[in-house]
């Protein structure tokens, strides 16, 4: 009888946005703009890459926008990048 009172006061279910924060994990969000980040410094930096050199034409629609005219430029290791972003978002939230 004293165990299941135990478990019904102790285990909470925790809220599935404060998951990755208590992993250490970079939230989806961050992680994927980031990815693209690096897309895009591969495509600026990379002569290997398919798309080095590439300009990208204007689009007739102004919803269609290509995603790496979104992304900028690393400046940092992308572990870093993920940090500060995920910092960042904590503050503005908070």
């Amino acid at each position: 009888f004293r165990g299941t009172q135990f478990k019904k006061r102790c285990l909470r279910p925790t809220p599935t946005y404060k998951l990755y924060l208590l992993a250490g994990i970079a939230l989806p969000e961050i992680r994927r703009r980031v990815t693209i980040d690096i897309e895009k410094t591969k495509q600026i930096k990379d002569e290997r890459h398919p798309m080095f050199g590439h300009e990208i034409a204007n689009t007739r629609l102004k919803s269609r926008k290509s995603f790496i005219q979104m992304a900028k430029e690393l400046h940092e290791p992308p572990q870093k990048a993920r940090l500060h972003r995920q910092q960042d978002e904590l503050h503005r939230k908070n």
